[in-house]
C-alpha cells in the first residue's frame, strides 16, 4: 500500500489536534458541574453552584460528542454530569409532590400576589404601573423600589391603601402594597445589619398569613455571602417561630434554589417548601443570556397551596415579576 502523501498526513494530524482540544474545552465546560458541590468550602466555588441550568445543557452535548467521537470513558463522565445537575433541578419539583391536598375554590380563602424587582434604574415606570394595575393582585411586593416609581404608584394607593414603603434610589428600595388588611408591616432585618426586609401579616379567611418579603446581598464576596446566609437562616427561624400558622417567604433571592444558600433556608425551616408544580427553575433574570438563572422565588408553609406562579413580561427590569395565587387547605 503506498504511504499516504505529506499532505493527508498534515490534514489527519490536524484533524486529530482539532479533536482532542474540543474534548479538552467540553471537559473543562464539565468542571463547572463538580466545582459547585465545593461551595461550602468557599464563596466562589458556592457562585458555580447556580448554573446548573448551564452545565445540563453543557453535558447533553457534551454526551452527544463523546459518543459521536467513541470516547467511551468521556461518555460515562458526561453521563453523571447529567445526572448530577439533573438530579438537584428536578428535587425542586419534586419536594412533596406526592401529596397535594385538594384545592379551595372560594377566593376569600386565597391571595394573589405579584412579587417584582423592577430595577431601580428602571425608566418604564407607566408600564410597570399599568401592569400592576392590571393584575387585580391583593398584595403586591416590589424590590428595588426607587422614588419616581412611588410617585407613578400613587393611584394604586387607592385599591392598596396597606403597606409599607421604603424608597430609595439604590438596589434596597423595598415595598408592599395590599388592598386587604394587614397587621404588623414593619421594616425589618434578619440577624443582619441590612438589607431591610418587609414583614406583614394579612388575614386570608379566617387565618392569619405571615408574608415576608425580602432581597438578601447577591453573593459576591465572602462578606456579602455570609450576609445572605445569614439572613435566610433568620428568614427560616422567623418562620419557624410563627408556629402552625401559614408563611409565605418571597423576593428576590440572589440565590437559585439548589445552591447552598437556599438549602440553609429550606433545610432551616422545613416548614417552607417550593411549589412542586410551579417550575421553580425557570429563569427569572437575564432571561435573554447564556447566563439566566431562576433567583426570584415564593416559598410557602405547608399550610398553603399554590394554585398558579406566572412569570410576567419584559418590563425594563433585568429580573420578571412573578404572579403567584395561592390558597389555604
Amino acid at each position: 500500500m503506498p504511504a499516504a502523501s505529506p499532505a493527508k498526513r498534515a490534514f489527519f494530524s490536524l484533524s486529530v489536534q482539532f479533536g482532542g482540544l474540543c474534548d479538552i474545552v467540553v471537559l473543562l465546560s464539565l468542571a463547572g458541574t463538580w466545582i459547585g458541590f465545593l461551595g461550602s468550602l468557599w464563596w466562589f466555588f458556592d457562585l458555580f453552584d447556580h448554573f446548573r441550568l448551564q452545565y445540563l445543557a453543557v453535558s447533553f452535548a457534551a454526551l452527544a460528542w463523546f459518543l459521536v467521537r467513541r470516547k467511551w470513558r468521556l461518555a460515562v463522565l458526561a453521563l453523571l454530569a447529567l445526572g448530577a445537575n439533573g438530579w438537584p433541578i428536578a428535587g425542586t419539583t419534586l419536594q412533596d409532590s406526592q401529596s397535594a391536598p385538594s384545592i379551595h375554590t372560594d377566593r376569600s380563602r386565597s391571595i394573589k400576589l405579584v412579587c417584582f424587582n423592577v430595577l431601580f434604574a428602571n425608566k418604564q415606570v407607566s408600564q410597570i404601573r399599568d401592569y400592576l394595575m392590571a393584575q387585580d393582585a391583593d398584595v403586591i411586593g416590589l424590590l428595588e423600589f426607587p422614588p419616581q416609581l412611588e410617585a407613578a404608584l400613587e393611584p394604586l394607593t387607592q385599591t392598596h391603601p396597606h403597606g409599607i414603603r421604603c424608597s430609595d434610589d439604590s438596589p434596597w428600595g423595598i415595598a408592599l402594597y395590599s388592598r386587604i388588611p394587614i397587621e404588623g408591616a414593619k421594616l425589618r432585618t434578619y440577624g443582619t445589619e441590612e438589607p431591610l426586609s418587609i414583614e406583614a401579616t394579612a388575614k386570608v379567611g379566617d387565618q392569619s398569613v405571615l408574608v415576608i418579603l425580602t432581597h438578601p446581598w447577591p453573593p459576591s464576596s465572602h462578606r456579602a455571602r455570609l450576609n445572605q446566609q445569614t439572613q435566610l437562616e433568620g428568614i427560616a427561624s422567623r418562620a419557624k417561630d410563627h408556629g402552625a400558622g401559614p408563611v409565605i417567604v418571597m423576593g428576590d433571592f440572589n440565590a437559585t434554589p439548589w445552591c447552598n444558600a437556599m438549602r440553609t433556608l429550606l433545610d432551616s425551616g422545613p416548614r417552607l417548601k417550593f411549589a412542586p408544580d410551579a417550575a421553580p427553575w425557570v429563569p427569572t433574570w437575564n432571561v435573554h443570556s447564556a447566563l439566566m438563572l431562576p433567583i426570584d422565588q415564593v416559598l410557602c408553609s405547608s399550610g398553603l397551596v399554590f394554585q398558579r406562579r406566572e412569570i410576567g413580561p419584559d418590563l425594563g427590569s433585568d429580573h420578571r415579576p412573578q404572579v403567584l395565587e395561592i390558597a389555604l387547605h
